[in-house]
């Protein structure tokens, strides 16, 4: 891509400061240099590998067990940290909780909790109607966030084009 956008540089930190739109860049941009095709994994696919990956749904975490596998206000200094210095999840993926939050392919469509319903969209098969601008989905929590939104169940939102220090991405391979 150029350049590192990153707030705080290393080899063994996360990228953040990015935008959505330059994380869909840097996706398009690998798939056509590796002839594989990687994206940003969709809102579920996030919150499966979340769940899986910290061993429980941590919504009402104890701090100590939130600690022990995440980055947040509390215990980061303010800083992102090498990924991997926390405990991994079962399936080998690290910070999945705190760090950086992580952009989703979704696009932000309220949280359904006014009727009691789940809003379940395919993020590939949205409406034409949908704008590029509309808010796009990330998830995680990050180095400042409090522990409440380190949790496989929270949500966030902000414009595609807005480049956040507390925000980064994961790839997901589609290759079988």
């Amino acid at each position: 891509m150029g350049a590192n956008p990153s707030r705080f540089k290393g080899p063994e930190l996360p990228v953040e400061s990015i935008s959505w739109k330059e994380a869909m860049e840097f996706t398009q941009r690998l798939s056509s240099k590796e002839s594989i095709p990687f994206r940003l994994p969709t809102e579920a696919e996030w919150e499966y590998a979340c769940n899986i990956t910290s061993d429980c749904a941590l919504t009402d975490a104890s701090r100590t067990s939130l600690e022990e596998i995440a980055w947040f206000r509390q215990n980061s200094g303010d800083i992102t940290h090498a990924v991997g210095d926390k405990r991994c999840g079962s399936w080998g993926l690290f910070d999945m909780l705190g760090n950086v939050a992580e952009w989703c392919q979704d696009t932000y469509m309220g949280y359904g909790h006014e009727k009691g319903d789940r809003i379940v969209v395919d993020p590939v098969c949205l409406p034409k109607r949908m704008s590029s601008w509309d808010d796009k989905i990330a998830r995680g929590g990050s180095y400042a966030s409090l522990q409440f939104e380190c949790t496989c169940t929270y949500r966030d939102y902000y414009p595609p084009h807005m480049s956040l220090p507390t925000v980064g991405f994961r790839l997901v391979c589609d290759e079988e």
